[in-house]
């Protein structure tokens, strides 16, 4: 009987603890609707009780979401920015939070990895660099870019964020089969018990962090983003801004070697606190000012070039990073302005040994992709196959296989096909 006494008194307290608890601090309330992007969603009362009890379950434990919350104050102001200059809704933010609590190196058990849970294939698609040296899935900077990708080359099927959200779980095919080609384009949308459970949880995640975005990390803690330390290795990285070098690791889990390789323009996060943020603004501001006198003897092309690199304009076509080539663009100035080996180069646009810069041509940064973004193209009569693939970044293997072309000729009078129509 005294057992069962002190049990009661013990449960008695531990629900009067969790009352008090609760008084102090109140869970987010689901909204019988709000705004995405440009579209209004609806949610059904049943269902916003289910999306509730994904919010009450988020908020349930105080300290982790604190845990949670320490991450989104250092990640979403580089997340937000990438967002807006990809033209992808602010609210995608919260998908990376549900796909990773922003843990870095987080894995699922389908070998999907890092902030965005990408897939070795998929990352590669999206123009991660993944092998020995690098996983650019565990890069923030470098994943956030191609979530956004991905996201962007969905929507131009749907034309719908919400069934873009979706392909992001089940791909694009698997979302072709479950949502409805009606909504395409829809500027309205209700959320019931046929909305597909991804999205749910989407929405439960965004309701729960929306309110919270004001938390200041518990260090006081900011994350930099600097892109110059190409062929360095994180112990001088350390060393030259007087950051612990383990914690730093910690922030660039996705350089495996310890060296960072020179292959492409690499961004590497530098955590600070109030001691060493003014180091950090010397160390770059230093470092800028020596890449600028850098060969001021030799008046080469790379060096007229820089007066005017501010001016510089990177574009995008199929997703991709490219420059349109001005009279003063070379193989080395593009190499040396945006730290990409000319070999590289010269394979991310299908040139051989004999091709040379032209002004007026696009080159793209990064691997052209396997298709385009549009289906046909009526290639004028000063085309070359080429500049077919350039202009609509697609790999001229590609491009070949598409057109069942054998050779480099453009077939004459003849659209050419950019990807498959099968879904049409």
């Amino acid at each position: 009987m005294k057992k069962y006494i002190f049990l009661f008194f013990i449960s008695f307290f531990l629900v009067k603890n969790l009352n008090s608890q609760s008084k102090d601090y109140s869970t987010p309330k689901v909204p019988s609707s709000f705004i995405f992007d440009n579209m209004k969603i609806e949610i059904n009362d049943d269902i916003r009780k289910e999306i509730q009890n994904e919010v009450d379950a988020l908020h349930l434990n105080r300290k982790y979401l604190l845990l949670i919350l320490d991450r989104v104050s250092i990640y979403f102001p580089i997340i937000e920015k990438i967002l807006k200059e990809e033209n992808i809704p602010d609210d995608f933010k919260y998908l990376s939070i549900q796909e990773s609590s922003l843990i870095s190196d987080a894995q699922s058990s389908s070998n999907a990895v890092g902030f965005w849970q990408f897939k070795s294939e998929t990352a590669k698609s999206h123009g991660l660099q993944i092998n020995k040296y690098v996983d650019e899935r565990l890069n923030i900077i470098s994943s956030t870019r191609a979530a956004c990708s991905y996201l962007k080359e969905n929507n131009f099927h749907f034309d719908n964020w919400i069934y873009s959200l979706l392909s992001y779980m089940t791909g694009l095919t698997g979302a072709r089969s479950i949502v409805d080609e009606k909504m395409f384009g829809s500027k309205r949308m209700k959320i019931d018990k046929n909305t597909h459970w991804y999205i749910k949880k989407f929405i439960a995640h965004k309701v729960a962090f929306q309110d919270e975005l004001s938390h200041k990390h518990s260090q006081s803690m900011v994350l930099k983003e600097y892109s110059s330390f190409n062929n360095r290795s994180i112990k001088s990285i350390s060393d030259e801004f007087d950051i612990n070098y383990d914690r730093l690791l910690s922030y660039n889990k996705w350089v495996k070697s310890k060296q960072i390789p020179n292959d492409k323009n690499y961004s590497i996060i530098v955590p600070l606190d109030q001691k060493n943020i003014l180091a950090f603004q010397d160390v770059k501001i230093n470092t800028t000012s020596k890449n600028i006198d850098t060969n001021n003897e030799s008046q080469s092309d790379f060096d007229k070039n820089i007066i005017s690199i501010a001016n510089l304009s990177v574009i995008y076509l199929n997703g991709l990073p490219a420059i349109i080539a001005d009279s003063l663009d070379s193989f080395n100035s593009i190499s040396r302005i945006y730290n990409i080996s000319i070999e590289n180069l010269k394979k991310y646009n299908d040139m051989d040994d004999k091709q040379k810069i032209v002004t007026g041509n696009i080159y793209y940064l990064k691997r052209k992709r396997k298709k385009g973004r549009v289906f046909t193209y009526h290639p004028s009569d000063h085309d070359s196959l080429w500049n077919v693939s350039q202009k609509f970044g697609i790999r001229l293997s590609n491009l070949k296989k598409l057109n069942n072309i054998q050779n480099n000729q453009l077939p004459s009078n003849k659209k050419i096909i950019l990807r498959n129509s099968i879904w049409f």
